[in-house]
C-alpha cells in the first residue's frame, strides 16, 4: 500500500464506508478539506481505527497522485 500524498482522489471519487455511513450516498466527502498544500480528512482518526486509510492511493485509476493540487470541480479525473 502506498503512503497517502493528500491528492484527494479517494475522498472525492470513492468515499470510504465511514463517509457513506456519516453522509449517505455522496461523491465528494464533506470531511475532505484543502489545507493549502494537500487534502486532509477531518475524521482521519476514525478512518484509521476502521482501517480505511489509503484505500485507493495505489489504484491504477488514481491519476491525481502525481499532481496534488486543489480542485474546484472534477471532469474526467483531470
Amino acid at each position: 500500500m502506498l503512503k497517502c500524498v493528500g491528492c484527494g482522489y479517494c475522498c472525492w471519487e470513492m468515499p470510504c464506508s465511514l463517509a457513506m455511513e456519516l453522509h449517505g450516498p455522496i461523491r465528494k466527502c464533506p470531511e475532505l478539506f484543502w489545507d493549502g498544500k494537500k487534502y486532509r480528512c477531518k475524521v482521519i482518526d476514525l478512518r484509521r481505527e476502521r482501517g480505511l486509510v489509503n484505500e485507493f492511493c495505489c489504484q491504477p485509476s488514481n491519476k491525481w497522485r502525481l499532481n496534488v493540487k486543489q480542485r474546484k470541480e472534477v471532469k474526467n479525473n483531470v
